[in-house]
């Protein structure tokens, strides 16, 4: 995962996370660290609540290993 936060990848788009503002690397553009990440339905529906945009991968995995 640590790959996917490499902000000299011209694939990487630079994005602040929702909940914790840190900076990290998103790959819309391509494939994306995030659809590794797995998460039940009750889980994508609180970060959808929650939030207005996509989280780090510190955050989004403590959230799918609190939803396992």
């Amino acid at each position: 995962m640590k790959a996917c936060n490499n902000f000299n990848d011209k694939n990487q788009e630079t994005k602040f996370c929702a909940k914790c503002g840190k900076p990290f690397g998103c790959g819309m553009s391509g494939k994306c660290w995030c659809y590794e990440i797995s998460l039940n339905d009750e889980a994508l529906k609180e970060i959808e609540d929650q939030y207005q945009g996509c989280l780090c991968p510190d955050c989004l995995t403590a959230i799918s290993n609190l939803s396992a």
